[in-house]
């Protein structure tokens, strides 16, 4: 039987032991109301928030979206979902905001709201390059891809792969666009070779990303794929590619039951939109004769509860 969501909690005489009881069963915008009722309690509010973030980034990619969606709702809340989110979302939110995404917000103080968001992504990706230069002094683009691989492996947490995500997000996603135009294709040379590079065990970036479930890793890496190889005919062989054990990176993320990476991973594969460049994706099997396919639905079924109520009380 479902728990039911408290809608007015400004209605309730609280004390502190209620609130943390009544914010867990609160969605976001209730959460709102609860800190605004009684400031005494504001604190009880946002460590449930932070962790109701926590809790979605774990499973969940932050889009740019849905930071824009909770903007007006929670301004603390959007706060906590920065400092989660990958740097590819940063940059979009602090740099690549257009005007589809701004037409909602002609008002101005909402004007004068979104401007303080893209400050504050700024913001976060300065921190972000301050934590890359204790880890790379000196950007060189032939070390990158080495400590890159060096911090993952060093991390066997979630969110532990912050250093990972801003290398990648920053040296390889770039802030500059992406054309098919010669001179982009030769600006843009250095990368795609990195994005070639296989390991001794035949593992791209790909496959090393999918040993980690951290979404908005996968997400970073995913869309360094998607920038880098703007032609899905170029761009979907590297879904498919095998190591030296016969996996793909989908193979590889269910093989560590990381369904949240492989989810982005399904995700990447349906914005090829092509059934020519998806049914090979899906089709390809293992050494276990299972296919994409397969795999993704059993990881649905493993993962179904959790993502649910996860995505329920956001």
């Amino acid at each position: 039987m479902m728990k039911p969501q408290i809608r007015n909690p400004s209605a309730l005489p609280l004390n502190s032991d209620l609130t943390a009881v009544i914010s867990q069963q609160c969605d976001i915008k209730s959460l709102n109301n609860l800190a605004k009722t009684n400031k005494t309690f504001a604190n009880s509010v946002k460590s449930e928030v932070e962790k109701r973030v926590k809790n979605y980034a774990t499973n969940n990619v932050i889009y740019h979206h849905i930071i824009l969606k909770n903007l007006l709702v929670n301004p603390k809340f959007v706060e906590v979902l920065l400092q989660q989110s990958s740097y590819v979302t940063l940059i979009k939110v602090g740099f690549g905001l257009n005007n589809i995404d701004k037409i909602q917000y002609e008002i101005s103080d909402q004007s004068r709201t979104l401007k303080a968001l893209e400050e504050k992504a700024q913001d976060e990706i300065t921190k972000r390059d301050l934590e890359i230069k204790d880890f790379l002094p000196v950007a060189n683009i032939d070390h990158i891809l080495q400590k890159i691989y060096q911090n993952l492996n060093q991390q066997d947490e979630p969110h532990d792969f912050r250093v990972a995500d801003s290398l990648i997000g920053k040296y390889l996603y770039k802030v500059t666009g992406r054309t098919n135009s010669p001179e982009s294709n030769q600006e843009w040379q250095e990368i795609i070779n990195l994005l070639k590079a296989r390991d001794e065990k035949g593992n791209s970036l790909l496959h090393v990303a999918a040993t980690k479930n951290d979404p908005q890793l996968m997400f970073t890496v995913i869309k360094c794929y998607e920038k880098a190889f703007l032609d899905v005919k170029e761009r979907f062989p590297y879904y498919m590619l095998q190591n030296n054990d016969g996996d793909n990176p989908f193979h590889v993320a269910f093989n560590y039951n990381n369904y949240s990476s492989l989810t982005a991973l399904d995700n990447a594969a349906q914005r090829l939109t092509l059934d020519d460049y998806m049914k090979p994706i899906y089709n390809q099997k293992n050494k276990d004769d299972q296919t994409v396919a397969d795999i993704l639905e059993i990881a649905k079924i493993k993962s179904f509860k959790s993502q649910a109520q996860s995505i329920a009380r956001f």
